[in-house]
């Protein structure tokens, strides 16, 4: 009996909590409607800590017929690649503007000029802490700009290795290629990584092509994502199919110049994006950011794109 009875009491004690929480101030009870709302709020608030409550900012920068990507997780900051000389200048602006007084890692997906360039202009005019590139030389003008800088500043360099992980801010990133040591076709020395913050996925490919799409295809890290930087640029000889099919990708940023001598994107590149209804994003097309980036906003739970996906399939060949 006596158990009984501190049963009930138990009872009523957790029911006078529940009604606690759904009353005013007066101790009244609260409308259905207000009571609605706190149960509203209440679950957001649970998703945002469940996340994290952490937004990632990813600026896909307009460099024309190029690739350069700022990467913002509170305070921190990361760039990955900056594209060709004549938007070296741009990215440090635009850098600027955003506020960037340092970077905690620059990502050089492979030592292309249309990628190595700016990020060449970026290392002269911020601190960087680490410089995340792969282990290949080249002899041209820029790759020696650019192991000029690393050595008279004396920046940190590593060289990729497949499922390492770092941290940004609150965000994560993993690098996902190159799988090999030693490749025919530059393009498939590209870094490759995937964004995390809370349940959002962003992958960057660099130029990696087929080759390099399917040995991580092989590997064991997920490539599923939210949103993808269509490799190359678009090129038909990437974003294979079975690579797509494995993302899964929500949107895709392509950056290409306007009427570029490659043809990029490709028609069967996309015609490719077509076939898993992706939502595509073009910065020859549309430039969100002061008309000169496309942002994605990630909260953790979903990811925001500051502009509408581009209508045409069209490409040239």
């Amino acid at each position: 009996m006596k158990k009984f009875i501190i049963g009930l009491l138990m009872a009523a004690m957790l029911i006078g909590g529940v009604n606690g929480f759904n009353s005013d101030n007066n101790g009244g009870a609260l409308p259905v409607e207000k009571q609605q709302t706190v149960q509203e709020d209440t679950g957001s608030i649970q998703k945002a800590f469940a996340a994290g409550k952490s937004t990632m900012k990813v600026h896909y920068i307009d460099v024309g017929q190029g690739s350069a990507v700022l990467v913002q997780s509170g305070s921190h900051f990361m760039l990955v690649d900056g594209g060709d000389r004549d938007a070296s200048s741009k990215v440090v602006s635009y850098l600027k503007r955003q506020k960037v007084k340092k970077l905690d890692y620059v990502v050089v997906s492979h030592y292309d000029a249309d990628h190595l360039n700016g990020v060449v202009g970026a290392l002269n005019v911020f601190p960087v802490k680490r410089v995340i590139a792969p282990d290949y030389t080249t002899d041209s003008r820029v790759y020696q700009s650019y192991c000029n800088i690393i050595a008279q500043k004396k920046i940190a360099t590593t060289r990729p290795k497949v499922g390492a992980k770092y941290s940004l801010g609150k965000a994560k990133f993993t690098i996902l290629a190159p799988n090999r040591s030693s490749y025919t076709n530059e393009n498939d020395y590209s870094v490759a990584l995937k964004l995390v913050n809370g349940r959002n996925r962003f992958v960057i490919t660099g130029d990696a092509e087929t080759e390099s799409e399917y040995e991580m295809l092989a590997g064991k890290q997920s490539l599923s994502c939210d949103v993808y930087m269509a490799g190359h640029h678009g090129s038909a000889n990437a974003s294979s199919e079975k690579f797509l099919q494995a993302m899964k990708p929500k949107y895709t940023v392509i950056s290409c110049g306007a009427d570029n001598k490659y043809g990029h994107p490709a028609q069967g590149a996309m015609s490719r994006f077509k076939a898993i209804g992706t939502k595509i994003f073009r910065t020859d097309q549309q430039g969100t950011i002061m008309r000169q980036a496309t942002e994605a906003v990630s909260n953790g739970t979903k990811v925001r794109a500051d502009s509408g996906p581009t209508e045409s399939t069209e490409a040239a060949v």
